[in-house]
């Protein structure tokens, strides 16, 4: 009786590759990762073992399904927290650019280190929360804190708009501090359920590009709403031509995280696991 050769499986597959070989043999699937070169690996190692080929096609074409089904998610987790983290920022900078219009409202009688208060009030909060939420994010999964956070955001934004008192637009800020700071832990903890270790420094280097574009579009975003649905200045005033409606400045990036909150809610998953994919690691 001719004996049958062994051909090991290979180490590589996938980004985690250092699986047990004994263990990889007996489960095809331990091992697997959303890697581009899996079925390509597959190929070769099938073509040298000594499986029936009906075997390994059947292994190869439900790898390749795997593949596709990994990169689909993992690439759809990476957009949309780049977009919920970018798009914090809309919020997070408008009293910034509403408070270089309040002189021109009459009801709003804060001084300007009024305006540092409310500032600090935010910052404050906002530095306590992230001790608080990314411990309720393992605890709750990422997913539903970040739904909490842009709920949060965007009616601490709205309510923004209808208030002109230190006292009302101080409270605000602590709620939009919360808000904020559900953001970063729970946004990093989606990624590296999604992304191997070998991987994670690059892919992780082009994510953090939201907080540098979200700022960059926030603040004239702010600024040409105000602008927009501003009034004429009469004549006789001093000022520019325009007099910037400050309100505007919170609800239209309101409006705009209300957007990403629908897609936050519809398109993130935590984890592979939560679409029937197995772990990255």
């Amino acid at each position: 009786m001719t004996q049958q050769r062994h051909v090991p499986w290979p180490g590589n597959i996938g980004p985690q590759a250092r699986n047990d070989k004994a263990t990889a043999q007996n489960d095809p699937w331990v091992g697997e990762r959303a890697c581009s070169g899996t079925t390509r690996l597959l190929l070769e190692w099938a073509s040298k073992s000594s499986l029936p080929a009906p075997s390994w096609q059947a292994i190869v074409a439900k790898t390749t399904q795997l593949d596709q089904r990994y990169q689909r998610w993992r690439w759809t987790a990476f957009g949309v927290t780049w977009l919920i983290y970018g798009s914090f920022y809309l919020t997070r900078k408008s009293f910034s650019v509403a408070k270089i219009a309040f002189p021109d409202d009459p009801d709003v009688t804060l001084s300007r280190a009024d305006y540092g208060l409310v500032d600090s009030a935010y910052l404050t909060t906002y530095m306590a929360g992230q001790f608080v939420f990314g411990a309720l994010g393992d605890r709750f999964g990422p997913r539903r804190i970040l739904v909490l956070g842009i709920t949060l955001s965007i009616a601490a934004a709205v309510a923004f708009g209808f208030y002109r008192s230190l006292l009302a637009m101080a409270g605000l800020a602590v709620a939009q501090g919360i808000a904020q700071s559900t953001g970063w832990s729970n946004t990093t903890k989606v990624m590296s359920s999604w992304f191997s270790l070998s991987e994670r420094g690059r892919v992780i280097g082009w994510w953090c590009t939201h907080y540098a574009v979200g700022a960059a579009i926030a603040l004239p975003f702010s600024g040409y709403l105000m602008t927009t649905f501003g009034t004429p200045r009469s004549p006789a005033e001093d000022g520019s031509e325009i007099i910037p409606y400050w309100p505007a400045g919170f609800w239209g990036p309101a409006a705009a995280l209300s957007v990403v909150l629908a897609i936050t809610y519809l398109l993130l998953r935590n984890r592979p696991e939560d679409v029937d994919l197995p772990p990255i690691e």
